[in-house]
Parts: C-alpha cells; sequence; structure tokens
C-alpha cells in the first residue's frame, strides 16, 4: 500500500492552506493592491497539482482495496464450500458409524446362531462333538459364515476410516482459511481506512481549489478595474451619454478544473495504451459456452440502464442511481432492471457466470449485455457491462466515473457472460 505525505497528513496540509487562502481573501478584501493575481495563481497552481497527485493516490489505493476485497471474497467462499463439506462428511460419518455397529452386532449373532448348534456356547460344541473330524466340520462352517461376516464389517470400517481422514483434512483446511480469511480482513478494513482517509483529502482539495480559482478570479477582475483608464462620461456625436465597458473577460486560470483528465486502469490493472490478448483467450477457447438465458429484452435494459449512468461519479461500495456507483454496483443496478440480481462483488459475480457454464474467454462471442470480467494478478477485481462493438460500460475510478471504454481498455481482461 502506498500512501504519500499528502495522503498521510491532509489535516495539517489542509488546516495551512485554508489559512493563506483566507489570508488571500482579507487582503483582496482590504484593496486590490495588496492582493496580487500572481499570488492566487501560484497557489490554484500548487493546489492543481497536490489534487492531482491526490486523486492518482486514490486511485491507486482503490485499486488495492478492491484487489483485496476480491481476495476477502473468495476466502470466505472457499471457507464456507469447506465447512459445507465438512458438514455433509459428518453426517457420512454418523451413518457409517450407524452401519459398522449394526454388522458387528450382526455378525457377533450370526457366529453366536452357527456356533450355539443347539447349545450355548462353542465350548458346547466343543464338548458335544463325538469326534475330532466331527468337532472341525463344525468349525469350519462357522469360520466360512464368520469371514463373509467379517469382510462386511471390514468394508465398513475401512469407509469409515476413510471419511475420518477427509474429515481432518478439511478440518485443517478450514483453519487454515479461518486465519487467511482473518489477515485477509484486516489488510482490506486498513486499506478501507486509508481510501476513506484519501477520499476526504481529495474533497477537500477540490473544494479549497475552487475556493482558490473563486478568489484569483476576483483578484483579476479587480486588478483589470483599477488599471482601466478614466472614462469620458460627455456627450456623443448622437446626443448619448454613455461609458465603454473596457474590462479584458477574465481568463481560464492554469491549474483550473477544466483539464479532461485521462481514464486510468481498472482494479484489473494494466495499461490503457497498449492493449494485449485477455489472458485465457485464443480461438474459439470460449466459444462453447452458451450465451445464457437471458433475453433479448432483459439485454437491452440491462444495457439502456448502463447508460443512462453514464457520468455518474464513482464511489468505492455505492450503488445510488443518478449519484455514484463502483464497478459491481453499476452491474448489480443494471441487472436489478432486468429482473436478475446480483451480489454486490465482482468476484462473486464472477463465480455466478462461471458456475452458470456461461463463461467466454473469446471476446468475439461476447452478447451486448453480458458481464465483462477484469483480473490482476489471478484475482477477479473489476467489472463492466459489454454494450457491443468491442465496448464497454463501466464505473471505472475517481478520475472518470461511468464512462463507455473499449473492452481491451485494460489487458486484465478474463472473460464474461451471462450470470443465468
Amino acid at each position: 500500500m502506498k500512501l504519500n505525505h499528502t495522503v498521510a497528513s491532509p489535516v495539517h496540509a489542509l488546516r495551512g492552506r485554508r489559512a493563506a487562502v483566507a489570508a488571500l481573501a482579507l487582503a483582496l478584501a482590504a484593496g486590490p493592491a495588496l492582493a496580487p493575481v500572481a499570488t492566487f495563481a501560484a497557489e490554484s497552481d500548487d493546489l492543481s497539482s497536490q489534487l492531482a497527485a491526490a486523486q492518482q493516490e486514490l486511485a491507486d489505493l482503490t485499486s488495492e482495496l478492491e484487489r483485496a476485497q476480491a481476495e476477502v471474497d473468495t476466502t470466505a467462499f472457499e471457507l464456507a464450500d469447506t465447512q459445507d463439506r465438512i458438514a455433509t462428511l459428518e453426517t457420512q460419518v454418523a451413518e457409517t458409524s450407524e452401519k459398522l455397529a449394526s454388522a458387528q452386532e450382526e455378525l457377533s449373532s450370526q457366529a453366536a446362531q452357527t456356533y450355539k448348534a443347539g447349545s450355548v456356547t462353542l465350548f458346547d460344541i466343543i464338548l458335544s462333538s463325538s469326534s475330532f473330524d466331527e468337532l472341525a466340520s463344525r468349525l469350519y462352517y462357522a469360520n466360512k459364515v464368520a469371514d463373509a461376516e467379517s469382510s462386511q464389517v471390514e468394508n465398513v470400517r475401512e469407509l469409515q476410516e476413510s471419511l475420518n481422514a477427509q474429515q481432518n483434512e478439511l478440518t485443517t483446511r478450514e483453519e487454515e482459511l479461518t486465519g487467511l480469511l482473518d489477515q485477509q480482513t484486516a489488510s482490506a478494513d486498513a486499506l478501507a481506512s486509508a481510501q476513506s482517509e484519501a477520499s476526504s483529502y481529495v474533497n477537500g482539495l477540490s473544494s479549497e481549489l475552487q475556493e482558490a480559482l473563486a478568489a484569483e478570479r476576483a483578484a483579476a477582475a479587480a486588478a483589470a478595474a483599477q488599471q482601466q483608464p478614466a472614462t469620458d462620461t460627455g456627450a456623443t456625436d448622437n446626443g448619448n451619454q454613455g461609458t465603454a465597458d473596457t474590462t479584458p473577460a477574465p481568463e481560464t486560470p492554469s491549474g483550473g478544473n477544466n483539464t479532461q483528465q485521462q481514464p486510468s486502469a481498472p482494479s484489473g490493472g494494466g495499461s490503457t495504451s497498449n492493449p494485449s490478448t485477455p489472458s485465457g483467450g485464443g480461438s474459439g477457447s470460449g466459444g462453447s459456452a452458451s450465451s445464457g438465458n437471458l433475453s433479448q429484452s432483459q439485454r437491452s435494459t440491462i444495457v439502456s440502464t448502463a447508460r443512462s449512468q453514464l457520468g455518474c461519479a464513482y464511489s468505492w461500495g455505492a450503488c445510488s442511481p443518478g449519484v455514484a456507483f463502483d464497478c459491481s454496483g453499476l452491474t448489480m443496478y443494471a441487472y436489478r432492471a432486468a429482473g436478475i440480481s446480483l451480489s454486490h462483488s465482482s468476484a462473486a459475480q464472477y463465480r455466478t457466470v462461471k458456475n452458470a457454464g456461461n463463461l467466454k474467454t473469446n471476446a468475439s462471442d461476447l452478447v451486448a449485455g453480458d458481464l465483462v470480467f477484469y483480473q490482476s494478478g489471478g484475482v477477479v477485481g473489476h467489472v463492466a457491462i459489454y454494450i457491443g462493438g468491442g465496448q464497454v460500460i463501466h464505473a471505472s475510478d475517481y478520475s472518470t466515473g461511468v464512462i463507455t471504454s473499449s473492452l481491451y481498455y485494460s489487458s486484465g481482461f478474463c472473460g464474461g457472460g451471462s450470470p443465468v
């Protein structure tokens, strides 16, 4: 996790700059000659530079947080699956224990019946035999019956031992996953705290920059008014009186917020300038996957709903129509409009598509309305909606919000498809 000095101490930094802006504002109120435009321009330039750096830091932290949360989701899913398997094995072990007890009881009963031969015990068989040959014959018959029953008992015992071994193995795995989940959750919580702090800092800088820009514009106007020559108020040729407005329009200040920023890569990572073939791609590698059970009407609804949110802000964990989304929040909202419920997690949505047998790694097989996934280091951490023509709509990051991008704007593409 990276955290530069501007993010690490946002409160002190903001207090210092706000004091500077307040001082400049007081100077402006005292008179335009005391508030040089260059001072405001320097302040706004400095704030713009710091805001850009803070926004990049926030984007990096958000990307790390998305990846960390995806790891938490994946481990939690595996842990739940392991616990389900342990519960199933516990039931099977109990059943085999009952079978083993029953088989042993039956063996004892059969042996007793065989050996009794109308008497009470094996000792009676020995005493009642008239000759050694008769004794041997009786014992041979009894042993055959006992061997058959004993084999059954041994089979059940072996099954029980196998189940116990599997149960012990899964219990060990459960302990490992529980420890891993605790570590990952703690890491994700720390990142969430840092990301929240960085977000607050960016918002504070944005607000302060607007104040500095407003002060700069006011200073420019005041300076221009001071330098304006006296106006001739005499009569004009046609007898009308008037004044000439020679105040120049203020220039757009450097460091303003009108610059279009380039979208950065999503949590899936990868360069936006040189997209490469997606991992798992290749001719026909996903061609056999089903397009799913989405109707054309549902697909149209998903795409149109996603389009209606273009321009909304990005915010981690958000699903607020017309306001802000994160990546899985946008897909969840668009699919909900088509009557389909999805988890608020890109990793969980990926599993849903894969478990449905609809995952397609060949981009040419994608259909408008499909979910599209991006991974980094083998972990799915970003999701978008395919809209056709090699384009996707997604909640990208804090600097861009909900936008349309090329399918391959990130090299982390790892497939897509319908979750139903």
